[in-house]
């Protein structure tokens, strides 16, 4: 019988032992490496041994990258889908060498013993998991560090302020690394950067991003996202999912600004509700499309709930105050089409379009109610139709090869999003920009 550790330092090799099938990869002279199993390696758990790197899936499944961390440059770990995990965050998921007894020193590690930030709330199951390799659970008030990496269960949410006043909130099964923040509270300038591996998460930038426009990045599987002070809801979607990002008005009404880029390109937010889609990290994000607050919510809300977690809603902002004033405006004329006899299918597509035309109408700069007479209107109209709004939303995307709005002569892009698989697609409308992704599509029309 051959001898199980005599293992080829090339390419991919399955052994079998007492635990079961194990993947072998060598790092040794790779630039990238596939790691098999799905979306396994956002989810699993990493662990060094001496220079090897051991990931262990949810499922059982068991890969070693031998030479992990023996090699002078060590490869980027790719998923079968296309998300890819970098060096650096690898090193932080898998923490000091506690399985071949090496140091547990946190300062090797390069965790500072001053915190970055103070937990405000804690749902549910929250944990760091130290530079060294040390697992505590978060509660309010407890402070987090350079170097961790925080973990929420199936149950979990928690939000954290900085010390430069960005604010995070993560959701359930989320996962995301601390990996830099540097902050001079006397002049306001510094850098920070966080990647986020898995999960629904928000935030709002805080005195970092405004020192300068590559100062603060948030790093995802599939792609990077340049901050310039801003709202931003992302959901790092899964093996089978596009990941979703979103630009978010503020509180006090500001939008700021993002631009997420990956291998194929980059897209440029700056409007209110403006979402793109990435497949993978080799595909475009889709031209930016300005969605309804009601299809983010079923997006970014687990359920449709806004009561908990990441997608809360302030009802003294203005955004809501706006919302309630088109929620009056849709039942007056839900219920005088029921009396017409419309049927529902019908009413809820004409609902859609309305909700679409009143944010476009005021992301291009209408009055509050200038906004309902074009919601009216596009109910009114989408109903005479015969209601074929509810797959084809049409949305304000370009007009202008950089994106954004043109001003009287505006395009629309169609957008169509299924939240079922996760994956959505939209077209940019007369620009030059933009990408594929999942269910792109290749139509414009005239707004």
């Amino acid at each position: 019988m051959a001898d199980d550790h005599n293992i080829p330092t090339d390419g991919t090799v399955t052994q079998n032992d007492a635990l079961g099938a194990t993947t072998v990869l060598n790092a040794q002279g790779a630039q990238t490496l596939t790691v098999p199993h799905g979306p396994m390696l956002l989810n699993a758990h990493f662990a060094r041994s001496g220079s090897d790197l051991q990931l262990t899936g949810q499922g059982g499944e068991n890969v070693v990258v031998q030479n992990f961390f023996g090699t002078e440059m060590a490869p980027v770990l790719m998923t079968e889908g296309g998300g890819k995990i970098m060096p650096d965050v690898t090193e932080s998921l898998a923490g000091p060498d506690l399985l071949g007894g090496g140091e547990s020193d946190a300062t090797l590690m390069g965790q500072s013993d001053q915190p970055i930030g103070t937990v405000d709330t804690a749902e549910g199951g929250v944990f760091a998991v130290r530079a060294d390799g040390t697992r505590v659970e978060l509660n309010e008030g407890d402070p987090v560090f350079q170097g961790d990496v925080l973990e929420t269960d199936d149950e979990g949410a928690v939000s954290i302020t900085f010390v430069d006043n960005t604010e995070f909130a993560l959701d359930e099964g989320a996962r995301m690394t601390l990996d830099e923040m540097v902050f001079d509270p006397a002049t306001g300038e510094g850098s920070s950067t966080f990647t986020v591996v898995q999960g629904v998460f928000t935030f709002v930038s805080g005195q970092v991003a405004k020192s300068g426009s590559d100062a603060m990045t948030v790093n995802t599987p599939v792609a990077t996202i340049g901050i310039r002070g801003t709202k931003v809801a992302i959901k790092a979607g899964s093996e089978d999912e596009d990941t979703v990002i979103t630009l978010l008005q503020e509180d006090d009404g500001h939008i700021g600004e993002i631009a997420v880029s990956n291998d194929a390109g980059t897209q440029v937010l700056n409007q209110a509700n403006q979402t793109v889609f990435i497949e993978s990290v080799s595909v475009s994000p889709t031209a930016p499309a300005i969605l309804p607050s009601e299809q983010l919510r079923s997006i970014f809300a687990e359920g449709g709930d806004d009561s908990r977690g990441v997608w809360r809603y302030d009802d003294s902002t203005e955004s809501r105050n706006d919302g309630a004033t088109l929620d009056e405006t849709l039942e007056e004329a839900k219920e005088a089409a029921a009396e017409e006899g419309a049927d529902e299918d019908s009413v809820e597509s004409a609902e859609a379009a309305a909700e679409l035309a009143f944010e476009l109408a005021l992301a291009e700069g209408a009055d509050e109610e200038e906004a309902l007479e074009e919601a009216a209107a596009a109910f009114q109209n989408a109903l005479a139709d015969g209601g074929g709004a509810d797959d084809l939303i049409e949305t304000a995307a370009g007009g202008d090869d950089a994106g954004g709005f043109g001003g009287d002569d505006i395009t629309t892009s169609v957008f169509d999003y299924d939240p079922t698989a996760g994956q959505g697609g939209a077209t940019g409308g007369g620009g030059t920009t933009g990408g594929g992704g999942a269910g792109a599509t290749a139509d414009t029309e005239a707004g």
